[in-house]
């Protein structure tokens, strides 16, 4: 398995758990934007997402926004 889906799937499991993600991957739709869920440790966030072959969180928000045609924020 790579290494991105590997970080999908820990953040998938973690937002089941009730905790927040780790990798930054994982939105909401709330009020016609997406919404990151809540992260751990934001501060090294674009360091653990370059380690697992990730986007910086910035070029990852502007993908998402671009696929699913929905403005993208960081909290609600």
């Amino acid at each position: 398995m790579r290494r991105d889906q590997v970080a999908l799937l820990v953040d998938r499991v973690l937002l089941h758990e009730g905790l927040p993600q780790r990798y930054g991957t994982q939105f909401t739709l709330v009020d016609g934007r997406l919404v990151l869920h809540p992260v751990e440790e934001e501060a090294g966030l674009d360091d653990r997402r370059r380690s697992m072959d990730l986007p910086t969180m910035e070029g990852y928000m502007r993908v998402v926004e671009e696929v699913y045609g929905a403005p993208v924020a960081r909290q609600s």
